[in-house]
């Protein structure tokens, strides 16, 4: 049985590259439907689609030799840090998506060296805004009606509340 607990470990470790491959796969696949798609609604529907893949894979390795509330004791530990490290997973691809220092490092080596003016020019600041709203537009966050932006979905409206009210209990 000890070789069970220890492939239980490895299968979660090893599940954000699981997720990794995942999403390369379903970006392959997403884009050319929708070549347009947002990288990050991929990146979540990766996470999302790899819960039950997961959930096969813990089941037929090692939940299924289990009985009683060992089951349902181990299947919730399964749960609570596979959800910790697909939220790990999630959170470093938005960052790398995200992180004007990343972009700027990768134009610099991609395109060579740069000027800070020529690196000025692609990042000025009403250029920021209309890439942040056109997101949120694909996001389905906003809508745009007759020139104006309407809150569409509350969700990363909801989410920015608790994270600014967790930072105001921080005393951020």
């Amino acid at each position: 049985m000890t070789s069970r607990y220890l492939f239980l470990l490895l299968l979660l470790i090893s599940s954000p590259f699981c997720i990794f491959l995942l999403h390369i796969f379903l970006s392959r696949i997403l884009r050319k439907f929708k070549p347009h798609i947002a990288p990050l609604p991929v990146a979540a529907f990766s996470v999302l689609c790899s819960y039950p893949l997961m959930g096969y894979a813990l089941w037929m390795c090692f939940l299924k030799f289990l009985t009683g509330s060992d089951v349902l004791g181990f299947g919730l530990y399964a749960l609570i840090v596979y959800t910790c490290f697909s939220f790990c997973y999630f959170i470093l691809f938005t960052m790398s998506e995200t992180a004007r220092r990343i972009h700027i490092l990768r134009k610099l080596r991609e395109t060579g060296p740069l000027s800070e003016d020529a690196l000025a020019a692609d990042y000025a600041a009403e250029d920021m805004l209309d890439v942040r709203l056109r997101r949120m537009v694909e996001l389905k966050q906003l809508r745009l009606v007759k020139d104006r932006f309407i809150l569409k979905n509350r969700l990363l409206w909801l989410a920015g509340t608790a994270l600014s009210a967790w930072a105001k209990a921080l005393g951020f």
